[in-house]
């Protein structure tokens, strides 16, 4: 059976998503407390006097963003990305949206993360790569079956169910008996008459 293009894609979508969509999460969530630690530290040096200052004159609820740069002399594995996470309202948030930095201390959790969101994503690059390359070569279900393995398969529709059809002597098919409405007729007449 032949796979429609709008289906390829919702079958590359589901099976990229299941396969590595909670490990993404899980790093962003990573990410997320990073940047809440980075701003801690970001503000540490200032708490006391953030303490004296009147609510209405902080600033609550923006962005706040720091610029990673990781393997910034390796120009093929280099990486250089703005994180950024959305502040509650009842969090101070800083004044200006400029990037800020890393703070020193938390270089090992920020290559961790790093090199985990890098390898993810180099395996997810791989599979979407498999998946493009078996629907350039064929669009047919069962063929796609014989080239992936078994654990892909679910992603895949159902083969249709094969019918036999009676045949006459002669090896024509015949046609199941199926009798039209009985009122058909009548309505046909009245339709006309009507008119």
């Amino acid at each position: 059976m032949r796979i429609s293009e709008h289906n390829r894609w919702n079958i590359r979508k589901n099976i990229l998503s299941d396969l590595y969509g909670l490990h993404l999460d899980k790093i962003n969530n990573k990410k997320e407390v990073f940047l809440r630690k980075n701003l801690a530290l970001e503000y540490a040096p200032y708490t006391e006097y953030i303490a004296k200052i009147p609510d209405h004159l902080l600033n609550y609820g923006y962005k706040y963003s720091v610029k990673v740069i990781y393997k910034k002399d390796d120009p093929i594995n280099r990486y250089s990305q703005t994180w950024s996470v959305s502040l509650k309202d009842s969090e101070a948030a800083p004044i200006t949206e400029k990037d800020y930095i890393v703070y020193p201390s938390l270089y090992t959790e920020v290559a961790a993360i790093i090199e985990r969101e890098q390898e993810i994503k180099k395996e997810k690059g791989e599979m979407d790569a498999f998946i493009s390359n078996t629907f350039s070569v064929t669009t047919g279900s069962k063929q796609i079956r014989r080239m992936w393995p078994e654990s892909l398969h679910k992603y895949l529709p159902a083969e249709p169910i094969l019918v036999k059809r009676e045949r006459n002597s002669k090896g024509k098919l015949v046609l199941p008996t199926i009798t039209a409405p009985s009122q058909l007729k009548t309505r046909l007449v009245n339709n006309l008459l009507e008119k």
